[in-house]
C-alpha cells in the first residue's frame, strides 16, 4: 500500500500470492507489473498460467496472446495458448498460434507438434490436413506422438465408416498401446463393427454350409432316384427279355408241333418191316446204313436175319450196321 506503483514490490507480491496459493491475486499483480513496465513481459505467462489454473480461459488467452505478439517463437506458451483455444472451441485460432510459433523458429513441425496439429485440424473438420500431419507423426520414432497420431487416424476412419482402414491403426495400436486403445471411444465403435462383421461372417458361413449340405442331400436324393429308376428299367428289360425268350420258345415249340403234325398229315404211312421179303429188307438196311440211319439199318437187318437165319448176307449187313452205329 505504501508503494502501489513499484514494479519490483508488486512482482514480489505476485510471487508471494502464487505460493500461498492465491492464484487470482497473483495473476492480477503479474499483469499490474506489466502495465507499469512493459519490458517485464516475461511475467505474462505466469499470469496466464494462474488464470488457466482457475479456468479463467479468456483472461489466460489474453495474457498469452499479449506475450506472444512480442515473442511468437515461445513454443511452450504457444502450446499452452493453443490448448486454451481448443478448450474454448476455437481450433482455427489454436492452429494459427502453433503454426506461427513453429515458423518463427524457422523449422518444420516435429513429431509431437505434428500429432497435435493433426488433432487440431481434426477438431476443425479438415481431415485431409489432419491425416497429413498425423502421418508425419506416425513415421517418427517418437512413441507418444505415434500413439496420438494412430488414435487420431483411427478416429477419422471410424467417423467415415472406413472400418477396413481403421483396422490397420487398431492392429498397430494393439501392439504399441493396448490399454489406451481399449479405453478410446472410437475403438468401441470399431469393436462393435468387428463383432458384427464376425457374426455376419459366421452366419454367412453357416448359411453356406447349410446350402452345401442341402445341395449334397439333393444330389444324393437325385442319385438315389436315378439308381432306382435304372434298377426298375433293368428289371423291366430283364422281364421283357425273359418274356420274349419264352414267347420265342413257345413259338418254336408250336412250329415244331405244327411241322410234325404237317408231316404226319402229308407223309404216307410206312409199312411195317415184317411186310417186306428177305431181299427187300437187305436193300432197306443197306440204304439206311448208307444214309447214316444206323438204327433203321439195324432194325431192317434183324428183320432180314429173322426171315432167313441161315443167310450169311443178312448177318453180314447186321454186323456192318452195328459197326457203323
Amino acid at each position: 500500500k505504501a508503494y502501489p506503483n513499484q514494479p519490483d514490490i508488486l512482482e514480489n507480491l505476485a510471487f508471494a500470492y502464487l505460493s500461498l496459493p492465491d492464484t487470482m491475486l497473483a495473476a492480477f499483480y503479474f499483469e499490474q507489473v506489466f502495465r507499469l513496465d512493459e519490458t517485464r513481459i516475461e511475467l505474462l505467462p505466469y499470469a496466464a498460467k494462474a488464470y488457466a489454473s482457475e479456468k479463467q480461459w479468456d483472461a489466460a488467452a489474453k495474457a498469452y496472446s499479449t506475450y506472444l505478439r512480442t515473442l511468437p517463437g515461445d513454443l511452450i506458451s504457444a502450446n499452452a495458448l493453443s490448448d486454451i483455444y481448443l478448450t474454448l472451441g476455437q481450433p482455427k485460432a489454436a492452429i494459427e498460434t502453433l503454426l506461427i510459433a513453429i515458423q518463427s523458429n524457422k523449422r518444420k513441425a516435429n513429431a509431437n507438434e505434428s500429432a497435435k496439429l493433426g488433432h487440431l485440424y481434426q477438431e476443425l473438420g479438415n481431415t485431409a490436413q489432419a491425416k497429413s500431419y498425423y502421418n508425419v507423426a506416425v513415421a517418427s520414432k517418437d512413441q507418444d506422438a505415434r500413439i496420438t497420431a494412430l488414435l487420431g487416424l483411427m478416429d477419422i476412419a471410424v467417423s467415415a465408416n472406413e472400418y477396413d482402414v481403421a483396422k490397420t491403426y487398431v492392429l498397430a495400436l494393439n501392439k504399441e498401446a493396448p490399454e489406451k486403445l481399449s479405453k478410446h471411444k472410437a475403438y468401441k465403435a470399431y469393436y462393435n463393427w468387428q463383432t458384427t462383421l464376425e457374426k455376419e461372417r459366421r452366419e454367412a458361413t453357416r448359411e453356406s454350409e447349410e446350402r452345401r449340405r442341402m445341395a449334397e442331400n439333393e444330389r444324393k436324393r437325385i442319385a438315389a432316384e436315378d439308381a432306382e429308376r435304372r434298377r426298375r428299367e433293368a428289371d423291366l428289360e430283364y422281364q421283357r427279355i425273359q418274356e420274349e425268350n419264352k414267347r420265342r420258345r413257345l413259338e418254336e415249340e408250336r412250329k415244331q408241333i405244327d411241322y410234325k403234325k404237317h408231316l404226319a398229315e402229308t407223309t404216307p404211312a410206312t409199312p411195317p418191316l415184317e411186310s417186306y421179303n428177305y431181299d427187300e429188307l437187305l436193300q432197306i438196311a443197306f440204304e439206311a446204313r448208307g444214309a447214316g440211319q444206323t438204327e433203321e439199318a439195324i432194325r431192317a437187318a434183324w428183320a432180314a436175319v429173322n426171315k432167313n437165319p441161315n443167310s450169311a448176307a443178312g448177318w453180314y449187313e447186321l454186323a456192318y450196321a452195328h459197326m457203323d452205329n
